[in-house]
């Protein structure tokens, strides 16, 4: 794998030679006016080391600015996030209800994506205002946008790669973690031999999926829903994407607060459900028991991912943080567990 300098995005000499050759290509409606300053400002943790995120604003004369994001990984996993980003852009997310942010370019020898910062703020903060009726119309319309996404046909010159997905041997080494950093909780692991359904999901490449479709990642502006973060996007099976959203409701207290009765968080549940069911032309009660296993994964992945943030910022937090984790990682084991056994 190529090594890549992924900080070198937050250097400023770097970031404004960038900017300054390729004005005319990201803004081409500014070709009159001159890039008078940059602001640089980081957005990733501290303790991320494979990983950089950039927010730049760029700033022309007279004063008008874009907010442009830029991110890179050591893994060369933006490379595909870009070419899907402007797929779809180019297939009709660019215009209407249902949009991607308009993609700017990857640059090889950083591996760093630039886009345009979507407008609006994410369904996860307007969750936690706490207005039902609102929520159902953006929940709608993610469905709506979600379909549409499945619906995407792959390029003319080629296909989709495939969704990033994590297997039986990556939750084998995570329940190995554990037993090293939260060792009371090595009574509470799941039996990797109740994992073989892992290996059916991992091996889908049935549509093109988004495969991280939380909240977080959809940005709402009035009417218009965006699709942000598609590292992981591909083929798979498209309901990994409904169980994100849905599993994401469900996520223990420990790991999020809500500020709806259970029976609020269910209406949304289902009226999500529902809508993506009838645009996809899918039976719902069938659909609701299928989910079950991918359900399962959602809240394997995040077991996955609080046992990784505990590692890799184990220097970098105080002991309160580093129990909340623990109490995370034991509620999202009891998760996991339930779906499973509904399988």
């Amino acid at each position: 794998m190529r090594k890549r300098n992924i900080f070198a995005i937050l250097d400023k000499n770097y970031v404004h030679k960038l900017f300054d050759e390729k004005k005319l290509v990201y803004f081409p409606d500014a070709k009159d006016k001159k890039i008078e300053e940059i602001e640089i400002q980081k957005i990733s943790p501290e303790w991320a080391k494979e990983t950089c995120q950039a927010k730049y604003k760029i700033i022309f004369t007279e004063g008008d600015f874009k907010i442009i994001r830029g991110t890179t990984s050591k893994n060369g996993l933006k490379r595909n996030a870009w070419k899907i980003l402007k797929h779809l852009f180019r297939s009709g997310f660019n215009r209407g209800q249902s949009r991607v942010t308009r993609p700017l370019d990857f640059i090889d020898e950083t591996g760093l994506l630039l886009y345009e910062e979507a407008k609006g703020a994410p369904l996860t903060t307007i969750i936690q205002t706490g207005k039902a009726r609102k929520i159902k119309e953006f929940l709608k319309n993610s469905a709506k946008w979600l379909s549409k996404l499945h619906r995407t046909a792959p390029p003319e010159s080629g296909s989709f790669p495939d969704a990033i997905f994590l297997k039986v041997d990556d939750y084998n080494r995570t329940f190995t973690d554990i037993k090293k950093i939260l060792p009371d909780l090595k009574n509470e692991l799941i039996p990797v031999t109740e994992l073989k359904f892992i290996d059916q999901i991992s091996k889908g490449k049935e549509i093109l999926i988004h495969n991280d479709f939380y909240p977080g990642n959809i940005i709402i502006d009035d009417a218009i829903i965006c699709g942000i973060d598609f590292e992981r996007s591909g083929l798979g099976f498209q309901l990994i994407d409904v169980a994100t959203l849905l599993g994401w409701f469900e996520f223990p207290t420990e790991a999020k607060v809500l500020n709806f009765s259970e029976k609020n968080i269910q209406n949304f549940q289902t009226l999500f459900l529902k809508t993506f069911c009838d645009l996809s032309r899918m039976d719902y009660t069938k659909t609701q028991q299928e989910l079950n296993k991918f359900l399962a994964k959602i809240f394997l992945d995040q077991i996955h991912n609080y046992t990784t943030l505990a590692i890799k910022a184990r220097d970098c937090i105080g002991p309160t943080v580093k129990n909340d984790n623990r109490k995370k990682i034991s509620a999202l084991l009891q998760k996991a567990k339930h779906y499973i056994s509904l399988i």
